[in-house]
């Protein structure tokens, strides 16, 4: 039997759109991988970019693509990189801190027990 994660953070990025967003997806992974080793949980990490998420649904779920769509509509690319934890957008456009990303993690772990 599988186990799946108790956690799952989609990470949107923007450096389709605009490339100099690269190194800010750069500097978020780095920042999600040193907040994941201080959290007690399995959490599952995906990237989508934000051209895959105005093109088709599929790679959100519609909860998810409605709150970015919304935001596009207000920040365009701007709102890049965004963060989900589960179903909600915690953080967009900018490079949370690790610290902000580990008690947005607790959180949730909290929230989901």
């Amino acid at each position: 039997m599988v186990e799946r994660p108790n956690l799952q953070i989609t990470l949107v990025s923007g450096s389709c759109c605009a490339p100099h967003l690269a190194q800010l997806d750069k500097e978020l992974d780095k920042n999600i991988q040193q907040a994941l080793g201080q959290v007690a949980a399995r959490v599952e990490v995906k990237t989508v970019s934000l051209s895959s998420i105005l093109e088709g649904p599929q790679t959100l779920n519609a909860k998810q693509r409605a709150q970015v769509l919304s935001l596009f509509q207000k920040y365009s690319a701007r709102l890049c990189p965004a963060v989900f934890i589960g179903d909600q957008v915690r953080f967009a456009g900018s490079v949370p801190t690790v610290k902000q990303l580990k008690d947005a993690l607790d959180t949730a772990v909290h929230e989901a027990s």
